[in-house]
């Protein structure tokens, strides 16, 4: 068994947990307790439900959820932390929003 932790006790490395049916559950990417990299989560039939990307702990780059049945829910863009864009599906109506 791997220890997700550093010398500190901080997350630090890639943490993946597993559905008891063995399909991905969540990838999570730490680095001296911080949020940094790729994170993913799964349903448990192994459709993604969110994922996105962080710069120590700042959430930079698209980020995506998704429903059960694949479509998706909602989608934004993040600059360092800061939400840019973003459209949501709501009771099957997209709404969109441009933020500045």
């Amino acid at each position: 068994m791997r220890s997700y932790t550093n010398k500190e006790g901080k997350k630090d490395g890639t943490i993946t947990s597993y559905h008891k049916n063995g399909i991905l559950h969540f990838t999570e990417t730490w680095v001296d307790g911080k949020k940094h990299g790729y994170f993913e989560y799964n349903w448990s039939d192994g459709k993604c439900f969110h994922k996105g990307y962080y710069i120590y702990d700042k959430r930079h780059g698209w980020w995506e959820d998704y429903w059960s049945h694949g479509d998706v829910r909602y989608k934004g863009y993040y600059d360092m932390g800061v939400e840019t864009y973003s459209h949501t599906d709501i009771r099957d109506k997209l709404i969109e929003i441009s933020i500045s």
